[in-house]
Formats: structure tokens, sequence, C-alpha cells
């Protein structure tokens, strides 16, 4: 055989396994935990970015030791830019030694693009409105919505190489007289 010709025949059958068996990377699985931001004070003195109560303050406790006996080893938390949000989140951050990074509750495709590229284990602290939607847009499917008076429902969503599956769960919590 000519030296032409062998090396074609390499080449052509390189090419040919590269086309029959595609190299692809599997994607590793992760889960996004969306929640809605623990209670708020709701009185008017505070105005447009209240802080948690007392039962909120113990709620956001409870949430992050729920989520550290249920999550991986590390996880990345989001939070809008509001009080309430940022004080649910850090009890989370505190157990999970992490920052609390912000999101944008403005541009929730933009947010659910990222979160799907960076493909990592995630906490977002959302509001009523933003956290169903965030959570259909992650697992492209219906979310019902959160009711004003509603701060138990925990949104998972485990992303994989099957697609996304959302799972609604609601925190077994008694909020204690101080």
């Amino acid at each position: 055989m000519n030296r032409n010709f062998r090396w074609n025949l390499i080449s052509l059958t390189f090419l040919c396994s590269l086309l029959c068996f595609p190299l692809q990377a599997e994607l590793q699985p992760y889960t996004i935990y969306l929640v809605r931001h623990a209670e708020k004070v709701d009185n008017p003195q505070s105005g447009k970015d209240p802080d948690l109560t007392d039962c909120g303050q113990q709620r956001a406790s409870y949430f992050a030791t729920w989520l550290q006996k249920t999550a991986t080893k590390y996880l990345t938390i989001y939070s809008t830019d509001y009080r309430r949000t940022r004080h649910t989140a850090a009890a989370s951050a505190g157990l999970f030694n992490t920052a609390i990074e912000s999101y944008n509750p403005r541009d929730l495709a933009g947010f659910a693009q990222q979160l799907k590229r960076q493909g990592e284990d995630a906490l977002v602290v959302g509001h009523s409105n933003t956290t169903p939607e965030l959570a259909a847009l992650l697992a492209s499917q219906p979310v019902p919505a959160i009711e004003h008076h509603e701060f138990d429902r925990i949104l998972v969503v485990q992303i994989s190489d099957d697609g996304a599956e959302l799972t609604s769960l609601r925190m077994d919590f008694v909020c204690q007289p101080i």
C-alpha cells in the first residue's frame, strides 16, 4: 500500500469514529433551591425595605439547618438586594461559609441562563412573585403562585442530562414565641 493511501485510510477511520461516537461531556447534575424570604415586618414605619420579624429570623435559621443536612458541601447563595432576602440568605451563608451574591429580580430570564451555564448547586432567595417565575424558567414548566401569607415553600429544581425536575416542598416549621 502506498503511504498516502494508508494515511487517508487512518484519517477516514478517525473521522468516522468521531462522527459515529461524538465526544460529549456529560452534564454533572446540580440542584437549585429557591425560597421566598421569611416573614417580614409589616407596618408603615418599616418602609419599602423591611427587615425580618423574630419569626422570620427563626425560619431563616431553620431553613439553613435543613439545607445544610440536604445540600452538598458547597453552595452558591444568591439574594435580591433587600434586607428581608439578604437576612433570609445570611443564615445559610453562615453555615456554608460563603458570601451572598446579588441578582437582579428584573432580569429573571438572564439570571436563569446564568444559573444553567454555571451548573452549580445554588440557593436563590427571592420574593413571592419572582421565586415561582424563576423556578418555571429553570424547570421549563408552570409553577403555582406563592401567596402573600406563604413563607414555607421550598422549590427544588434538579438539573441533569435528562432535563429539569421540579419538586415543591413545605418547611415543617413552627415559630416559637420569644
